[in-house]
């Protein structure tokens, strides 16, 4: 029906602490004014708008097309990059409407409403095809006329576009494809034209099996039939078409889908011929040995945008779950067609649903799409479905965080302060919310954890029934070595205190004092493993608080296990760093084992630069560049207002930064997550965006592991920034591996967002 043309964890928990007053916000009352003037500019592509939220771009694209026994197709109707969709009626209606073809054309958001842009075309056994014929960027109909025998045995008509529909239709070819040869089309020369191709598969006996024909286009007919290969795509193999080597020239290939060796063979075009490949001496194009299985979904597309094609299977319902919809993509390198473990997509086309690919929104990548046609009734019945291609930073084996999950409801609401830790020791990442001075009575100071399952966070529990309250600095980290995060708690004012909460791993015990007189009022306090011992030690930047030399201080106190320091001093590790608004952070950036310190300068007046000073185990050394102290990693990351945070989004061991964009912007780039990779001496920004639309408004951004795999995911507590049933919802998207994804946009309300 339709043809497709960490390494270890740091110990040093205080980094995946997320408190909302570390990140400075624009006043509510600039950021209201400037979301509703706005909001008034949003388009008919993000929906209604109420004066307050505004909704986002679905992974529905489009609604009732394609249903019953019509065929669905997708091109570039109109030329502009941008791969449409299309339905030929065929015989499903009768007398004028007979033949009929309608077109959605996409915006790069969505597909608008479907025209009919041909009266007839492509009608009783007629095979249909979409493709570019003259070249003029424009994709065009074609239709073989699929009879054995008769005066139109073999002829090919085609309709050419005018970018607002299809001209009448005129014979191209009077003698090529016939039943049951299988008819394809692609540009095997390379001119920019679409020509077509017949597999002849085992039609005939004798040495006519397998023989593959092709008829080239001059921009007004296809040339009479050449053969190009003998043999190839033999019995039951599904046979398709794709530059597989990036050359220009659309090559062939053959899914054997068997149950015991699925392989998939190409030839390549050499613009006259199909070339077979030769391996000491005999025939071998293997391009994968087991891609594509049984009754799964096999197609072809360019899924990375290197102009190579890649091949694609949607295992729909061929696997009960939680597989049945995964979609796994294999990527072509030129000469082989490379497979890993890991689905680019999950719960994507199932049953009797219609998968296809094209590239929806122009980035170069090809994306997938799923039509439901009758497989649902009432209002879902002929919905269309887009899931994205999205890349990353292949070179590093992370893409991003493709697509973010409900984990939790209720969890985080309205003041409370929302924190990460593996308070457990399991490996992976679970959420704290501090009650702090929200509740009275005997609810004040609680602190509830949800344990994280890998997949999702259990319901609640109260581990702490009163700790940090009033003007406290919350953290959370493991500062007595055993695996377990633990809480602490930093009383600011004339007599300054740090009081530390063990974790049991079912509860924290009572609080005891480890430190007399560290961090004070209007001091940053923090927490690190800073000699790389596997404890938890704390920090404090005196910013610009003092005069004198004392402005940018860093001072430190280690821990024993059992205290910090002696309990009533700290040294200095370093001086001038992190001063006046800049917000002082920690991380391992150099991967030794040793958290160091990271200031981001986020200024809107001059480049937001990121500065780190990397700890030698007694101090943190400024870096001296010829002759002077250099400590810039990153000359333009985290802008204005945006949200900074750092973890380790490569599992490399090395610390990285991540900026949410949050509402700062405009769409489309309002809730864009972009990183910049640690290569131990720099933190580089390259392919730097990870995600879209997550964490908007006033919903709290985080970091860490969440499913115990050694690379940081994200988390957003959406808080009261929603009504119910929505208030207290938490969304992760975990960091994946491989090189690209399809990524849904997940459907959530906006909150009021200001551009710059």
């Amino acid at each position: 029906m339709f043809d497709f043309s960490t390494s270890q964890k740091r110990t040093a928990g205080a980094a995946l602490e997320r408190q909302p007053n570390r990140f400075t916000m624009l006043a509510l009352a600039i950021l209201l004014v400037a979301a509703v003037m706005l909001l008034g500019t949003v388009t008919a592509a993000h929906a209604e708008s109420d004066g307050v939220n505004a909704t986002p771009p679905s992974p529905k694209w489009l609604d009732l097309f394609c249903i019953g026994n019509e065929e669905c197709a997708i091109g570039d109707f109109d030329g502009n990059g941008k791969d449409d969709v299309l339905t030929f009626t065929r015989d499903t209606r009768f007398g004028a409407e007979q033949g009929d073809v309608y077109v959605a054309l996409s915006t790069g958001l969505n597909f608008g409403a479907a025209q009919k842009w041909s009266d007839f075309f492509c009608t009783g056994q007629d095979v249909c095809k979409v493709g570019d014929v003259n070249a003029d960027g424009r994709d065009d109909l074609i239709s073989f006329a699929y009879v054995t025998s008769g005066a139109t045995a073999g002829d090919v008509y085609v309709a050419l576009s005018t970018g607002a529909g299809f001209a009448p239709m005129a014979k191209w070819q009077d003698a090529f494809c016939i039943s049951p040869e299988i008819c394809e089309v692609g540009d095997f020369n390379g001119d920019g034209a679409t020509d077509i191709v017949s597999f002849t598969r085992n039609s005939y006996i004798g040495d006519p099996v397998g023989d593959v024909w092709v008829g080239l286009s001059n921009g007004f007919s296809f040339a009479n039939g050449v053969k190009w290969n003998e043999f190839f795509c033999i019995e039951q193999q599904q046979c398709g078409v794709g530059d597989f080597d990036g050359d220009g020239r659309d090559d062939i290939a053959a899914f054997v889908k068997g149950t015991t060796s699925p392989k998939v063979f190409v030839a390549l075009s050499n613009g006259y011929s199909f070339v077979d490949r030769k391996v000491n001496g005999a025939t071998n194009n293997v391009w994968n040995d087991f891609f594509c299985f049984g009754s799964e979904t096999c197609g072809i597309g360019d899924f990375t945008g290197d102009g190579k094609a890649d091949v694609i299977a949607f295992l729909k319902s061929t696997q009960p779950e939680p597989k049945a919809g995964n979609v796994y993509v294999a990527i072509s390198n030129g000469s082989l067609l490379q497979s890993s473990d890991k689905e680019w997509s999950d719960g994507f086309c199932t049953g009797a649903e219609v998968c296809g690919v094209g590239d929806f929104d122009g980035n170069g990548h090809t994306d997938v799409i799923r039509f439901l046609r009758d497989t649902q009734l009432g209002d879902n019945r002929g919905d269309v479905y887009v899931a994205l291609a999205g890349g990353g930073t292949p070179s590093r084996g992370i893409i991003g965080f493709p697509v973010s999950k409900q984990w939790s409801d209720s969890f985080c609401l309205s003041s409370e302060q929302c924190a990460v830790g593996d308070v457990n020791g399991d490996g992976r990442d679970d959420v704290l919310a501090f009650v702090r001075d929200t509740q009275t009575g005997t609810g004040r100071g609680d602190v509830y954890v949800a344990l994280s399952n890998g997949s999702g966070f259990t319901t609640r529990q109260v581990w702490a029934d009163f700790f940090c309250t009033g003007s406290d600095v919350c953290k959370v980290a493991d500062v007595d070595g055993d695996g377990r995060d633990d809480l602490v708690s930093f009383k600011q004012g004339s007599s300054p205190q740090v009081l530390v909460a063990r974790s049991n791993g079912v509860t924290f015990d009572a609080p005891a004092i480890w430190h007399y007189n560290f961090c004070g009022s209007g001091e940053i306090c923090d927490l690190g493993d800073f000699n790389g011992d596997g404890k938890a030690d704390i920090v404090l930047f005196k910013r610009s608080l003092y005069g004198g030399t004392a402005i940018g201080d860093v001072m430190v106190t280690l821990s024993t296990g059992s205290s910090f320091g002696d309990g009533a001093n700290a040294t200095q590790w370093n001086a001038l760093f992190c001063i006046g608004t800049e917000q002082c952070g920690v991380g391992d950036f150099d991967g030794d084992g040793r958290d160091d310190i990271i200031s981001f300068v986020r200024t809107t007046t001059l480049q937001p630069k990121v500065f780190v000073a990397l700890s030698t185990g007694a101090s943190f050394a400024d870096r001296v560049v010829g002759g002077a102290i250099n400590n810039m990693w990153n000359a333009f990351f985290c802008y204005g207002s945006e949200t900074c945070d750092v973890g380790d989004f490569t599992g490399d061991g090395k610390d990285d930064v991540i900026t949410f964009l949050k509402s700062t912007q405009a769409l489309p780039k309002a809730g864009d997550v972009a990183v910049a990779l640690s290569d131990g001496t720099q933190l580089v920004s390259e392919k730097d965006k990870w995600n879209d639309f997550f964490c908007l408004g006033d919903e709290v951004c985080g970091v860490g592991d969440f499913n115990g795999d050694g690379v940081d995911d994200i988390i957003t507590f959406l808080r009261n920034t929603q009504t119910e049933p929505k208030a207290g919802d938490v969304y992760v998207a975990t960091a994946e591996y491989g090189v690209y994804y399809f990524r849904y946009t997940m459907t959530r309300w906006w909150v009021p967002f200001i551009t710059r």
